[in-house]
């Protein structure tokens, strides 16, 4: 999980206010979402948030310094398994393509179908 010294005083490089919480504090309290991370000799290494809705748990965010993709994927499923434990019913869910999208499926993940984005206007 997330050091507890990110969840109390959070950075972003990002933007024009460099003290801006990188997690907003509703998301670090929600608990359908999980942000992991991996440390190697004490520097990140990897993380994944992964998120329990709709009958799913997402991956999101995926990402590894220095890691084969197949690796990365393996590990991220593992550390999404254990996640899970508070809903284990519920089947992985993520969106990849390209090089992702194979590195998934060389983990064991499955192809359902393309992803579709629906987009709109917001009702008034």
């Amino acid at each position: 999980m997330l050091s507890a010294g990110h969840t109390a005083t959070p950075e972003c490089s990002q933007g024009s206010n460099p003290q801006r919480p990188l997690f907003r504090p509703e998301l670090l309290a929600d608990p359908c979402c999980a942000i992991l991370s991996c440390r190697r000799d004490g520097d990140l290494a990897g993380g994944i948030i992964a998120y329990a809705a709709a009958g799913v748990t997402g991956i999101l965010n995926l990402f590894g310094a220095g890691l084969p993709a197949g690796q990365l994927w393996d590990s991220a499923l593992r550390a999404v398994a254990a996640f899970r434990a508070f809903r284990p019913d519920l089947p992985i869910v993520g969106y990849e393509n390209g090089t992702g999208l194979a590195a998934a499926r060389q983990a064991g993940c499955q192809t359902l179908g393309p992803l579709r984005v629906w987009t709109g206007n917001p009702v008034p």
